[in-house]
């Protein structure tokens, strides 16, 4: 079990205190936000990674994945454009040579909303033939391509440990993994051991919130409805054994480290007891 936060919480620093605030609060990586001002792919060349590799070393700590922007403009594998399905692509194939090259063993990634005019089946077949492509890549430079479910209101394509299977038996690559974000089991109205059960062996990567049972939205960890200490329970009973990623967004943007002291306090209290 390893502890560590999606970078984008201090969206307003710069990437070395994420690596800063990593080392003086306990944990064990960094999950960095692949956009800008951290570490967007096209501004990557070989200083700016020997930079980052540097900061984590000198903090000590790893880099637990590397997380391209995916959910906002100009980046959507499932977008209606052409011209941006296919930016999309060459975007993702880069992140995945950056995550090699930072010793980073996984680049996440979604299927964002498709559009209401887009057809479900074919949307998914052309993103499939894709994913192969990315794969095949990600397979070669020894780096795990890792699927992140959503909540319905951010897509119409994967919001359910089924749909995330199916998707994984169509692409058919080793290198391709599944994670578990907390908040789209609970809006999907679905268990925790759905994800669990399934993807035994494929799962080692937990992105850890509390929520409000309603939206996407991702809460600090000491508020919303979820009983985290019986989440981590039910996590190690099944035998979960990866990383425990923190991923805060906004509001909490306005005192980051704030929010990652009260987060690693609570992450120590839970998997203690």
């Amino acid at each position: 079990m390893q502890l560590s936060f999606l970078s984008y919480l201090f969206r307003r620093f710069p990437l070395e205190y994420s690596f800063a605030a990593a080392g003086r609060y306990g944990f064990d990586g960094v999950e960095i936000w692949g956009a800008r001002p951290h570490a967007y792919p096209p501004d990557l060349g070989a200083g700016e990674i020997a930079d980052i590799r540097r900061a984590a070393r000198e903090n000590r700590v790893r880099i637990s994945a590397y997380t391209p922007e995916l959910l906002a403009y100009p980046y959507n594998l499932v977008s209606p454009l052409e011209k941006e399905r296919e930016e999309t692509q060459q975007y993702l194939a880069r992140a995945l040579e950056i995550a090699a090259e930072l010793e980073a063993e996984r680049v996440l990634f979604t299927l964002p909303h498709p559009g209401y005019a887009a057809r479900r089946e074919k949307v998914l077949a052309e993103a499939v033939q894709r994913l192969k492509r990315l794969s095949d890549l990600a397979q070669r430079l020894g780096v795990k391509l890792m699927l992140e479910t959503l909540s319905p209101s951010e897509s119409s394509l994967i919001t359910t440990a089924d749909e995330a299977q199916d998707l994984l038996e169509r692409v058919a690559s080793d290198a391709m993994t599944v994670m578990l974000d907390l908040v789209p089991p609970i809006i999907a109205n679905e268990p925790l051991a759905s994800y669990l059960d399934r993807f035994a062996g494929r799962l080692d990567y937990v992105h850890v919130c509390n929520s409000d049972g309603a939206s996407e939205f991702h809460a600090e960890l000491g508020r919303g409805v979820l009983p985290l200490q019986d989440v981590f329970a039910v996590l190690q009973q099944h035998s979960f054994d990866g990383w425990y990623s923190i991923e805060l967004l906004s509001p909490y943007f306005r005192d980051p480290e704030l929010y990652l002291a009260n987060s690693k306090r609570l992450m120590d209290s839970f998997l203690e007891n």
